[in-house]
């Protein structure tokens, strides 16, 4: 059987390892893919985008009909 002291030391250390994972420490970057496809009586429209995050501002992009935005987050 496990020493008591041994249980709670994992446990505690448990449970911190998950509030850091959770509190964005080690977050992952994502890349996120977007790609205009609208379009309104055969008439192609531009779209513009405006990314932005709370500590991160990218600024506006304009995307042709059919044209890719990759952005990394």
């Amino acid at each position: 059987m496990m020493n008591p002291y041994k249980l709670l030391l994992v446990l505690i250390s448990f449970f911190l390892l998950q509030a850091i994972c959770e509190s964005g420490l080690f977050r992952a970057k994502r890349t996120v893919n977007i790609t205009n496809s609208i379009y309104k009586d055969d008439l192609k429209i531009d779209l513009t985008v405006h990314c932005k995050s709370g500590d991160d501002d990218l600024g506006e992009h304009i995307l042709p009909f059919k044209g890719p935005l990759e952005i990394d987050i």
